[in-house]
């Protein structure tokens, strides 16, 4: 299955687009210019999460905040279908051809997804 926009979802706020993925979809948004900064929500919340940081951020910044598999506007997917959090976000990055990005999230579990995608990905 390639990845792909299939279409755009209105939120509050904004309208997001949807990056399809194998049994599962990501909504997100990108807002802004510049050097790219990714924001992850935390377990249990949705990219809402970051709304007072979005205006500030996207004064300097290109700025993409999306909803984990399962979470928010990206909601259910097939437990069937192996996958995991790193990879959905390099699939992110690589269909919004970003190759560099400061990547902040909230809470730990997060933070050691996001290790473990320097360490997978580090030497590419």
């Amino acid at each position: 299955m390639t990845d792909m926009i299939t279409e755009h979802v209105k939120l509050p706020g904004g309208v997001a687009a949807v990056l399809e993925r194998p049994g599962a979809r990501l909504v997100y948004e990108v807002a802004g210019d510049g050097p790219a900064v990714v924001l992850i929500h935390g377990f249990g919340l949705d990219m809402r999460m970051w709304d007072p940081q979005i205006g500030p951020l996207a004064a300097r910044f290109r700025v993409v905040r999306y909803d984990c598999r399962g979470f928010g506007a990206s909601g259910p997917f097939d437990p069937a279908v192996p996958y995991t959090h790193a990879g959905d976000l390099v699939a992110l990055l690589d269909h919004l051809d970003i190759g560099e990005a400061v990547l902040i999230t909230a809470l730990l579990p997060l933070a050691l997804a996001v290790m473990d995608l320097y360490r997978v990905f580090r030497d590419l």
